[in-house]
């Protein structure tokens, strides 16, 4: 997504009341800053939008802290990576979801995904093999292998689908992870929609 927020946001300026908010931890507001809205990369929009008409603003994600958001209460977890990074519990009145994002095997994010009672699907990163166990290791990330030590994890089955799958190694990965034989396992798709 940062490669192409900066073209979002020359298409999506436009002088007017409404304006887009990113969401972000400290760690990942202060790189966009510093790395990406720099008027070395890109023109600084953050400042542009301070001294212009706002179209831009920068809103501080807080770990464990819930915000409202379309009817939703979404809270950020921090999870295991090697740059700081948070998964997301997405509550909505019908059913809820977990979106652990990049992450190694962590335990924060699931004790409160077991606490949520309508959680209806987990959107779990597999991004090795299992034969690359230590560059996941290395990198934060989980194979097949630690993918199935995670989903056991949770106190119910709900559907879990199986994201961030490397394309080089989708085939091995899915094979792997069809192997475990987890209940409700799913592998996600590009273009998928999917509704609780």
């Amino acid at each position: 997504m940062t490669a192409t927020l900066p073209i979002f946001l020359e298409n999506a300026y436009e002088a007017k009341s409404d304006y887009v908010t990113i969401y972000g931890s400290d760690a990942v507001l202060e790189s966009l800053r510093r790395d990406i809205f720099n008027n070395r990369t890109w023109p600084d929009f953050v400042a542009l939008s301070e001294t212009t008409s706002p179209f831009l603003k920068l809103e501080r994600l807080e770990p464990g802290r819930a915000l409202e958001l379309e009817g939703l209460r979404i809270t950020p977890l921090p999870v295991d990576h090697v740059v700081p990074t948070l998964g997301f519990l997405v509550e909505g009145p019908r059913a809820s979801i977990l979106i652990p994002s990049d992450t190694a095997p962590t335990d924060l994010i699931w004790e409160h995904a077991n606490r949520v009672p309508n959680l209806a699907a987990v959107f779990l990163e597999a991004s090795f093999p299992n034969a690359m166990t230590e560059l996941a290791k290395t990198s934060k990330h989980l194979t097949p292998e630690m993918f199935g030590g995670e989903v056991r994890k949770l106190s119910r089955r709900v559907a879990v689908i199986a994201v961030h799958i490397k394309s080089r190694y989708r085939e091995q990965i899915v094979r792997e992870l069809r192997a475990l034989d987890l209940p409700n396992l799913e592998i996600g798709e590009f273009g998928t929609a999917y509704r609780w």
